[in-house]
């Protein structure tokens, strides 16, 4: 399994390879579930091709598109390396 930078090292990285991280963790956990890109696809209620490009990179993934992703996984924001604050104040909590 890969090892991935800590939260403290994430913060200085360029977006770009920020961004790189965190498609290349919802890779990984779609991998540990077994999950194919259309099922998660289904999940989101997306066309496929707007969850491929997203995770290609083609298209930017918002803040709104990682919980929602993460949802779709049953994780945590955080667990695919983007802490979000929410209104209560915590971190990483998916609505």
């Amino acid at each position: 399994m890969r090892s991935f930078p800590d939260s403290e090292k994430l913060s200085h990285m360029p977006a770009s390879n920020f961004d790189d991280m965190v498609r290349a963790k919802i890779r990984a956990e779609m991998a540990t579930q077994d999950l194919t890109q259309t099922e998660v696809a289904r999940r989101l209620g997306w066309p496929l091709t707007t969850f491929n490009r997203r995770l290609r990179g083609h298209t930017p993934l918002a803040a709104d598109h990682l919980r929602q992703i993460a949802s779709a996984l049953d994780v945590n924001v955080s667990d695919l390396g983007f802490a979000l604050v929410t209104r209560d104040g915590g971190k990483g909590v998916r609505s």
